[in-house]
């Protein structure tokens, strides 16, 4: 399902994004850590959860400043939490996207948390997994890499891009997996570099957005895994404690990364929080190029919408019955859907084509 990547622009500095899906939901994912939009899909589960929150939303994924595909930044320069809602504004503003679900993780949930206060009008949810208002320094990761946090970031820097600081803590149930394993400490070596990787992990630990959670009012989920060795579970708790309303569930697991273990369950919880919470509204069509769909695969589009089997298309388009039905595969593909009628009805609430369209 991997979509075509762009960029916005941002205070000058160009952030990556792609857009997949198209359910009533707008849902921009805010991983707080390493992230890399071509290479996570050479992850196979993180590229099953990532096409599973497709499934149910128009997923806005996004290479923060300074990590993937966007802009590099200087390691001791990293931007604050308003710098950071300033590259989701530039992005939902690129999609199309008037309100949107916020998914974030670890420090991305201090981000999109601050979001949902500052930015109601434009947060239609808020979604937080494994993430704090205030860290604890002597739990947590840092606490099990090194006594005392500065020899911890030394072994973060020293070791970065092996198993020892990027898979064992981060997801235990992967130690074993030496497929999946080499192919996410390749993403995290690609995603930041050793210093960076430092900086970002110091200021993760600086963060404290205790005093905000009385400031969000938007609907909310926490969900935490309780043997999380990244952010130990009573933090979770007390996050949730903090959030008028926050809907909390606690989930069996100690894998910290959400695509590991069982992500079906994490999945699940958010589909059924987002159908509660509805869908998002004024919402502008999006373009074909954001799905990936080629000007050819339009045409395409439209005829399957008129009910046209691929032989009939193929006469009209000039091109073999074959040929027809690769293009007609590759249109379900990007729409995720499974059939033709799936495909028709997405189209029309794109605006792709004409509600009721008949050719």
């Amino acid at each position: 399902m991997q979509q075509r990547i762009r960029y916005a622009k941002s205070n000058g500095f160009n952030v990556a994004y792609q857009v997949l899906g198209t359910g009533p939901v707008d849902l921009i994912l805010s991983p707080g850590w390493v992230t890399h939009l071509e290479l996570a899909w050479d992850i196979p589960p993180l590229a099953r959860f990532l096409e599973r929150l497709a499934s149910i939303s128009r997923l806005i994924l996004f290479d923060k400043k300074g990590t993937g595909l966007s802009d590099r930044l200087d390691p001791d320069t990293l931007p604050s939490l308003g710098q950071r809602m300033d590259d989701v504004l530039v992005v939902l503003d690129a999609v199309g996207s008037e309100r949107a679900a916020l998914f974030g993780t670890l420090g991305g949930g201090a981000m999109s948390g601050l979001f949902a206060a500052t930015h109601p009008d434009r947060c239609l949810a808020l979604i937080l997994y494994g993430t704090f208002a205030k860290l604890e320094p002597d739990t947590g990761l840092l606490s099990r890499l090194a006594d005392g946090q500065e020899s911890a970031l030394d072994r973060v820097e020293r070791e970065w891009g092996t198993e020892g600081v990027g898979v064992a803590f981060w997801a235990p149930s992967l130690t074993d997996d030496e497929d999946v394993k080499a192919a996410y400490l390749r993403l995290t070596r690609s995603g930041v570099s050793p210093g960076s990787a430092r900086s970002l992990m110091r200021l993760g630990y600086q963060i404290d957005w205790e005093a905000v959670l009385p400031d969000i009012h938007t609907p909310t989920l926490v969900l935490h895994r309780t043997g999380d060795l990244v952010v130990p579970v009573r933090q979770g708790r007390e996050l949730a404690k903090g959030i008028r309303g926050a809907r909390y569930v606690e989930l069996p697991g100690v894998d910290h990364l959400m695509w590991a273990g069982d992500q079906d369950a994490i999945v699940s919880e958010v589909e059924t929080f987002l159908r509660d919470v509805g869908p998002s509204r004024d919402r502008h069509p999006i373009d074909s190029e954001d799905l990936g769909l080629s000007a050819r695969e339009v045409e395409v589009l439209r005829l399957v919408a008129a009910g046209l089997t691929n032989k009939q298309i193929a006469g009209i388009l000039f091109i073999s019955p074959k040929t027809a039905g690769v293009h007609v595969s590759s249109i379900l593909a990007k729409l995720g859907v499974e059939r033709r009628a799936g495909a028709a009805t997405v189209a029309q609430q794109l605006g792709l084509i004409p509600a009721n369209s008949h050719l």
